[in-house]
């Protein structure tokens, strides 16, 4: 049996990441989740500020 899989992309912040891990292993079907990082080192200014401001 062939599973469908479906790519999520999350933006947060690193303050935020254990907390979005917790809640990804926790909801997905998956034993062991595929769950990576990508560093932000640079973007848009206005960007990242926006960013910062909306991630609890």
């Amino acid at each position: 049996m062939v599973e469908k899989e479906a790519l999520l992309i999350v933006k947060t912040t690193k303050k935020s990441l254990p907390k979005l891990e917790k809640a990804v292993k926790k909801l997905h079907s998956y034993e062991v989740p595929e769950f990576i990082a990508v560093k932000i080192d640079e973007g848009s200014e206005d960007y990242l500020k926006w960013l910062g401001g909306v991630v609890e």
